[in-house]
């Protein structure tokens, strides 16, 4: 794959500005979704755990745009492994917002299903630091998305019928789009090249997120 040129702002150098903005994009969609879901009411332990996904993703994405792409030339690998462990905290928020807003599951299952998820999050955060290897990072996500959140939200429209947990299908239809366009390389040009089209496409996949987070509170299953 052919690099994105670097620009020179007032003679600042700039890598990867398309990569790098496309990250912004979908910090900005996340700390949209995290104030409006703030200005909300709503003491439910799934809406808090909404909101810290969208607060950690957004978190992450920024530290991606600024750190792993825009500037890494000034830093060194390493630097990327905080954006990663960022991200890997928003998939554990989504995973703990699934089980607590499934309430009809038992305790003891989801105590289980909270136990995997940290032991998993803790062996993997143990390997990104290790390796500083982001595919260990897209791992956990896939992990928890499609083990854990697409099953307990597939049961939970099937027994409700509910809006929210077929908004919550679709995000992840979305973000599981953006992991085939990445892992492809399906890069439609250099200025707007695979990574560029899964930032867009986790955009979607946030915003999305967000209306499902949205409808949560108003809905009695």
């Amino acid at each position: 794959m052919e690099t994105q040129p670097s620009i020179f702002p007032l003679g600042l150098r700039v890598d990867e500005p398309v990569t790098a903005a496309t990250d912004i994009l979908v910090t900005l969609v996340c700390f949209y979704a995290y104030g409006k879901l703030n200005q909300i009411n709503n003491s439910e332990r799934e809406f808090l755990y909404f909101r810290l996904y969208f607060l950690f993703l957004g978190l992450a994405t920024f530290w991606g745009g600024i750190v792993t792409h825009a500037f890494l030339y000034a830093l060194s690998d390493p630097w990327k492994v905080p954006g990663w462990l960022m991200s890997m905290l928003s998939v554990v928020m989504l995973v703990f917002a699934s089980i607590s807003y499934t309430k009809t599951i038992t305790k003891n299952f989801s105590k289980i299903l909270r136990a995997i998820i940290v032991i998993e999050t803790a062996a993997v955060a143990y390997v990104v630091v290790s390796t500083v290897n982001f595919q260990w990072a897209g791992y956990h996500s896939a992990f928890g998305l499609f083990v854990i959140v697409v099953p307990l939200h597939g049961w939970w429209r099937i027994r409700h019928r509910n809006r929210s947990s077929a908004l919550i299908l679709i995000a992840a239809l979305v973000f599981c789009l953006s992991g085939l366009v990445f892992t492809l390389h399906l890069s439609p040009h250099v200025w707007f090249n695979h990574v560029d089209v899964t930032h867009v496409l986790l955009a979607v996949a946030a915003y999305i997120f967000y209306l499902a987070a949205k409808d949560q509170q108003t809905e009695t299953p």
